[in-house]
């Protein structure tokens, strides 16, 4: 138990003190700047080169601890390979969801409309949507729960989105075990995948030339 408390303010401290560092260095930069209000006009050189080179030294310390960039990156870099999924056409963004089940160690079977994929005897019925202004409807998760019933595919489904599911969705899902695969997970597999949308569609080019 003390080792995990130990850890836990060990964290704590990685994320405040970049923080407070970047807020003493902003609130110095300021009083930097308002030097000619307070200070005597014989000392306002030497206490604004004090404040100023003290606000840099702290803003340094804290802005790259204390303004989660890896996240930020990660948060553009998921909303690019969205973008990209939406921009494929429909047939091709179907072979391109075929090929991340296959690297994710599924036999799959590109049908018309839908995929079906197959891992450890378990075969899984995926049906898929793109909404890029609004959450995937739950008549669409609907839907492939009565195509399960329709094909008698026993171990579950997976649906598919560029985009978000609304917490109904979600629910109606857990209670029919179908998995639900948002834009943020898609763009991950992507990434795991070391797939390239691109470079995909690229390859698509030349092999239908």
């Amino acid at each position: 138990m003390a080792t995990h408390d130990v850890a836990v303010k060990g964290i704590v401290l990685d994320v405040t003190l970049p923080r407070a560092a970047l807020m003493i260095g902003l609130t110095l930069l300021a009083a930097c700047l308002a030097v000619p209000w307070y200070a005597q006009p014989d000392y306002r050189e030497i206490v604004r080169l004090v404040l100023g080179f003290y606000a840099f030294l702290f803003i340094v310390i804290g802005l790259p601890g204390a303004v989660p960039w890896g996240r930020l990156y990660r948060v553009a870099e998921t909303k690019l390979a969205v973008a990209e999924l939406n921009g494929l056409p429909r047939r091709l963004f179907q072979d391109f969801l075929a090929e991340l089940f296959r690297q994710r160690g599924y036999e799959v079977t590109n049908s018309t409309d839908s995929l079906t994929v197959t891992a450890k005897g378990k075969t899984r019925l995926v049906h898929w949507g793109r909404y890029s202004d609004w959450a995937a409807p739950l008549r669409a998760v609907q839907g492939l729960s009565d195509a399960e019933a329709v094909e008698d595919v026993a171990s579950g489904g997976v649906f598919v989105t560029t985009n978000v599911f609304t917490r109904r969705t979600e629910r109606f899902a857990e209670a029919r075990d179908i998995e639900l695969v948002d834009g943020a997970t898609l763009a991950a597999w992507t990434r795991a995948a070391g797939l390239s949308v691109p470079a995909f569609r690229g390859r698509a080019a030349k092999q239908s030339a």
